[in-house]
């Protein structure tokens, strides 16, 4: 096992401190500090990237309809163009 050397602190407000608690509680962690470390080390080796490619999956999905809605919109622009030039 890696002796760990190194410190680093920082303040949580009374609510924050509840919430992390929490959160170790219901993942299993052995501390608030197991479970910071995992996190950090989650986020330093790129853990992101599934909530990254769920987003960019839900983005692509809403480009390909945003797409489709404005070919809908030119297709109806032009009924209505050609309608114009019928009644004139």
């Amino acid at each position: 096992m890696m002796r760990r050397t190194r410190m680093v602190s920082f303040r949580l407000s009374d609510d924050e401190y509840c919430g992390l608690k929490s959160l170790c509680e219901a993942q299993g962690a052995r501390s608030i500090s197991d479970l910071a470390r995992a996190a950090l080390q989650n986020l330093l080796t790129g853990g992101n990237r599934v909530a990254d490619n769920a987003i960019r999956s839900r983005l692509d999905a809403l480009d390909g309809r945003v797409t489709l809605l404005d070919l809908a919109v030119e297709r109806l622009a032009r009924l209505v163009e050609s309608g114009n030039d019928r009644s004139a």
